[in-house]
């Protein structure tokens, strides 16, 4: 199949997936390094004095459309927890959890 369907407008890409996430890092900076780029200059925007504030309110977001805040959760539990709970923490993948639970 690689060998009927490679071409220069076509290109397979062969990547080595043995650490997932190298590969994935590998596979996007190689496709970005295929995009040409060039810096463009672009003249600052012109923007109009900020208008006085009247006193506004955001209006309640119904729940359909409203994203919990996670994160907000996440970082309370840390900054409950004291460092001797914390000691082990670990992001990413591994045998630790967060807080040892």
């Amino acid at each position: 199949m690689f060998a009927g369907t490679d071409r220069p407008e076509t290109p397979w890409c062969d990547v080595d997936s043995d650490d997932k996430r190298r590969s994935r890092i590998n596979m996007i900076a190689h496709l970005l390094s295929t995009v040409p780029y060039h810096d463009v200059q672009r003249p600052p925007p012109q923007l109009p004095p900020r208008p006085i504030s009247r006193g506004y309110r955001r209006p309640p977001m119904p729940k359909r459309t409203h994203v919990p805040d996670h994160a907000a959760t996440i970082l309370a539990r840390l900054a409950s927890q004291s460092v001797d709970d914390l000691v082990g923490y670990h992001v990413g993948p591994g045998p630790w959890r967060c807080g040892g639970s």
